[in-house]
């Protein structure tokens, strides 16, 4: 039985093709990380505007980067509003690093600066400068 108004309301719960691309390829990239960085304890991959993850991790329960994305992807908005207000034509945010007593938050903004890539490290079990290397080689 076809009847126009089913059909456009089954659209609705369909992810558009679009959305289901960068999700995969979001997918792929935390992944990576994983493999690239078997310590990390969280990875997630935001869209900026909206403040979504695309995709994420969490090696612990307690830590869900996926609740936290918005807030991250506001970090990245304010600072860039920051370097307007100082004037600093022509800067763009390559990385911020938050550093908290026992862990260290990355966030690493991709080429096209519409996505960003988030991680978490222990403080203690991971080097500043590897993990950095791995968001920068990953962050696509």
């Amino acid at each position: 039985m076809n009847i126009p108004l089913l059909n456009r309301l089954a659209q609705f719960g369909k992810p558009s093709p679009a959305l289901t691309e960068a999700s995969t390829r979001a997918q792929a990239t935390v992944d990576a990380v994983c493999l690239a960085l078997p310590e990390v304890l969280a990875v997630a991959v935001i869209a900026i505007e909206s403040g979504q993850a695309l995709a994420s991790y969490a090696a612990l329960p307690s830590l869900n980067p996926a609740k936290a994305a918005l807030y991250n992807a506001e970090v990245v908005k304010q600072k860039r509003q920051a370097i307007k207000a100082l004037g600093l034509n022509g800067e763009k945010i390559e990385d911020i690093l938050i550093t908290l007593r026992e862990q260290l938050h990355l966030l690493r903004l991709s080429p096209d600066e519409q996505r960003l890539l988030y991680l978490a490290v222990s403080a203690r079990d991971t080097n500043l400068a590897i993990a950095r290397d791995v968001l920068k080689t990953y962050c696509q």
